[in-house]
């Protein structure tokens, strides 16, 4: 007879993307990737933000890891048109599978605070967490 295992407390759901891009981008998605706009837009993002590209077959993010406060903090940056127009205040949570290029939501992809340093603690909660949960995926803050 199997163990039963123990209920994950924050479990890994299909990535939300409601609430990351915006009208611009999206009509520009649409276009076309060989598009000269959508190649400057891409290069404009890349310079902004450095990091992983990742693609998951309709957007262009950015992973980048940088320490705040002495701590790792790791942002998913969604590459957008035009920047400032939309301020997004809000954190939600995901993880990143490179092996598999699978982006996951955290909390149903739900934003859960507004709080710079609350989300510092949830993302550190949810780095020790992954650790032994889900050692493959690299957790992330994503603002909305």
């Amino acid at each position: 007879m199997e163990t039963p295992k123990t209920p994950k407390k924050f479990e890994l759901t299909t990535f939300n993307r409601t609430n990351i891009g915006d009208k611009e981008t999206d009509e520009l998605l649409l276009i076309g990737l060989e598009t000269p706009e959508f190649q400057d837009f891409l290069s404009m993002n890349r310079d902004i933000y450095g990091g992983i590209e990742i693609f998951d077959s309709f957007y262009y993010y950015s992973l980048v890891t940088f320490i705040e406060d002495g701590y790792n903090f790791t942002m998913l940056n969604p590459y957008l048109v035009s920047y400032g127009k939309y301020p997004k205040r809000n954190f939600a949570f995901g993880a990143y599978n490179k092996q598999s290029n699978m982006l996951r939501s955290f909390f149903d992809g739900k934003a859960t605070t507004n709080d710079r340093k609350t989300a510092m603690m949830v993302y550190n909660s949810l780095v020790r967490y992954c650790e032994t949960e889900y050692p493959d995926y690299t957790p992330f803050a994503i603002k909305m």
